[in-house]
């Protein structure tokens, strides 16, 4: 069997045929073609998500930031909250006691009368 060249550069025939040569030659550059995207595309979509982790910690770090700065604040104004309350405590006892040296006997009397309500709405709750 005689063969030709044409202008893609492939072997023919006499009768116009591809040759079982040039068949294998195109496989075979079809499989290295193959080979070469897969590669390239193996390798973008590892820059892809390399890129996207990146991206994903950055994320995480500021928001991790942010959680933690609001915290504080958090922390900062139950701290006023707590003191203040503290404050609001101590100057109410002081007016109690105030009260109770200037007025002992309207003190017992009302100490008194509460001690009868609880202990009689305990007693109706054991009943």
């Amino acid at each position: 069997m005689t063969t030709q060249s044409n202008s893609t550069g492939r072997s023919r025939s006499k009768k116009g045929r591809l040759t079982t040569d040039t068949i294998r030659d195109d496989v075979r550059t079809l499989t290295d073609d193959a080979r070469t995207l897969t590669s390239d595309a193996r390798a973008l979509a590892k820059q892809k998500v390399g890129q996207v982790a990146h991206d994903l910690r950055e994320r995480a770090d500021d928001t991790v930031e942010s959680v933690v700065g609001r915290s504080h604040q958090a922390v900062e104004i139950a701290r006023e909250k707590v003191d203040h309350g503290r404050l609001v405590v101590v100057e109410e006892y002081d007016r109690a006691l105030e009260y109770v040296r200037k007025n002992p006997l309207t003190s017992m009397l009302i100490g008194v009368a509460v001690g009868a309500v609880v202990g009689s709405i305990l007693l109706r709750r054991d009943r």
